[in-house]
């Protein structure tokens, strides 16, 4: 399991709805509103 927040690198808020994909994989997962995501 793989999990982590996606921020934004000017304002340090959180990146809503971001696609998070692993290189050479299918697995993928989406930031929450809070930008936290969890790949299993």
């Amino acid at each position: 399991m793989l999990s982590g927040k996606v921020i934004d690198s000017n304002d340090k808020s959180p990146l809503q709805e971001a696609n998070i994909l692993i290189i050479g994989g299918s697995e993928g997962a989406s930031t929450d509103f809070d930008g936290n995501f969890t790949l299993k």
